[in-house]
């Protein structure tokens, strides 16, 4: 088990105001939400990046496979060598309720950057990480919007009211699209996972 901080540099992103962005554009810029504030003329977050929210709705979870530019309320994550970005973001997912514990409440909830950088995870090796990768982003795979992240939040807006998530991902029909998942399930589908790794 290692903290976070020895497999990933945690960054906070730079503020920009409202008359600096536009409508549309190439760059979404995350503030406090998953909700794009607007759009800028360049990213300083580059795809493949996972994020978190420090406020507002803080410690919501995101992932962005194009450029971005990150506001001062949304951390972003550097992954040396060790880990996939994309694994990192599963693994946050899996530890939403940690996050969210860790959630000063006040009029603006906020969450500190020392929650994150301290937080244990087990490391397995980069080929076991895209092997659990391809695993869960089978239950992870409703296409992104232009300028949209992932979160389980906005997968879960996207969906229409009446669909129902499944009761049990053991043995999911081939290329359903689901917005809930339950990771502990996601090992029957393929090989044993290793007891040594745990989320």
């Amino acid at each position: 088990m290692l903290p976070i901080r020895d497999v990933a540099e945690l960054r906070r992103g730079v503020r920009v105001v409202k008359e600096q962005l536009s409508d549309e554009g190439a760059y979404p810029v995350y503030q406090n939400s998953m909700t794009p504030l607007g759009y800028f003329e360049k990213g300083n977050c580059l795809p493949d990046t996972t994020f978190v929210i420090a406020a507002g709705a803080a410690g919501e979870v995101g992932y962005s496979r194009t450029a971005f530019w990150a506001a001062d309320d949304c951390y972003y994550f550097e992954c040396t060598d060790l880990i996939l970005s994309r694994f990192l973001y599963h693994l946050l997912q899996k530890k939403n309720a940690l996050i969210a514990s860790k959630v000063r409440k006040a009029s603006i909830p906020r969450l500190p950057r020392i929650a994150l950088e301290n937080m244990m995870i087990a490391i397995p090796s980069v080929e076991e990480q895209q092997r659990i990768v391809s695993i869960l982003d089978r239950f992870d795979i409703i296409p992104t919007p232009p300028g949209q992240a992932t979160s389980k939040r906005t997968r879960a807006q996207a969906e229409s009211a009446e669909r129902k998530p499944p009761t049990a991902l053991s043995s999911p029909p081939i290329g359903r699209t689901e917005t809930t998942r339950s990771l502990p399930t996601l090992w029957t589908l393929q090989r044993p996972f290793s007891p040594s790794i745990q989320f």
